[in-house]
């Protein structure tokens, strides 16, 4: 599952290294066996009959197994080995989403093959003189399938959540009356920077075993969280009407609108 700006390399190397390790296995344990002596054990015993292939650990351009320390191959080695064997060790594959099909004269069908389901909570503190909001803490639950990298898909969520909260609460859209924008850059566009961030930020991740999911169970995490960003405008929005139950406040949720809420109560 990837999405533009997720770190798309790092998850496929993760899947990679997980499939070669298991092609890896079998010649791994051959090698560690040949090379175990009666003198290199570290009981006085006959050397094993084989070896489990759930000890081995790759790791530090190194295999070895957790019941034989000492006796370490360089991963180098173990591909020579590998290839002699006439183990593959290269592969490729295409992938198409499947089942997805929808027909728009009738209405029906099934645009997408999965759904991810989750939740936000934001909490912001605005200041009514002058319509200016700080974001104090965000809470968000997301359910991804069986996450490939953690990190990874916090940090997409993270991403998502801020795009929509700068969308929602402090980008604004200003075109000249022949419909030309007049905010183009950061200079006159105000984007969120690392002084919108929330002093708390709480992302929870839900595993599930999904039917429906893409490669290897995992789920996309790049767009679908971008919704959340929008309980900063609900909330925004509760902080006005707090004070002017009549209010109504339009969108984005900049200070110049706050004040417009307030006037019209």
């Amino acid at each position: 599952a990837a999405s533009t700006g997720s770190d798309i390399n790092a998850n496929a190397a993760r899947i990679a290294a997980e499939k070669l390790i298991r092609q890896l296995s079998e010649p791994a344990c051959d090698l560690i066996l040949n090379l175990i002596q009666p003198g290199n054990l570290a009981v006085d015993s006959a050397p094993p009959a084989q070896i489990d292939p759930q000890t081995l650990i790759f790791a530090d351009n190194q295999v070895w197994s957790s019941a034989y320390p000492d006796i370490q191959i360089k991963f180098p080695d173990l591909i020579r080995h590998a290839y002699n064997q006439r183990v593959a060790l290269a592969a490729y594959g295409y992938y198409r989403t499947p089942d997805v099909w929808f027909d728009r004269d009738r209405g029906i069908g099934n645009p997408f093959y999965y759904y991810v389901f989750g939740c936000a909570l934001s909490q912001v503190e605005v200041d009514l003189m002058t319509g200016e909001h700080r974001l104090l803490a965000a809470f968000i639950v997301h359910e991804n399938g069986q996450t490939l990298h953690p990190e990874i898909d916090r940090g997409q969520v993270i991403g998502a959540y801020i795009q929509c909260y700068g969308w929602c609460a402090l980008e604004d859209i200003a075109p000249d009356n022949k419909g030309r924008y007049l905010a183009l850059t950061p200079s006159t566009y105000k984007i969120p920077s690392i002084r919108e961030m929330p002093d708390k930020l709480v992302v929870e991740l839900v595993e599930s075993q999904s039917r429906y999911a893409s490669v290897m169970g995992s789920k996309a995490t790049g767009e679908p969280p971008f919704i959340y960003g929008l309980s900063v405008f609900f909330a925004i929005e509760n902080a006005v009407r707090a004070a002017c139950p009549n209010a109504r406040l339009r969108f984005p949720a900049i200070p110049e609108a706050v004040i417009m809420a307030m006037s019209s109560d």
